[in-house]
């Protein structure tokens, strides 16, 4: 399989973009917080349809 040149490099930009920046990366965190947040409150909504939360949040 090869990879396309053009979605690498903007994949590469992007990573490094991410890497560099703490801004972004607490952003992440915060982010994967709040969205386990509300997935644990669906859950205990509709207990019988969202069973299980993974997270090392």
């Amino acid at each position: 399989m090869t990879g396309n040149p053009r979605a690498c490099a903007v994949t590469s930009a992007v990573l490094k973009e991410i890497y560099n920046n703490p801004n972004i990366r607490q952003n992440i965190v915060d982010m994967g917080k709040y969205a386990v947040d509300q997935y644990k409150r669906l859950q205990d909504k509709f207990p019988h349809a969202v069973t299980n939360i993974f997270s090392k949040y």
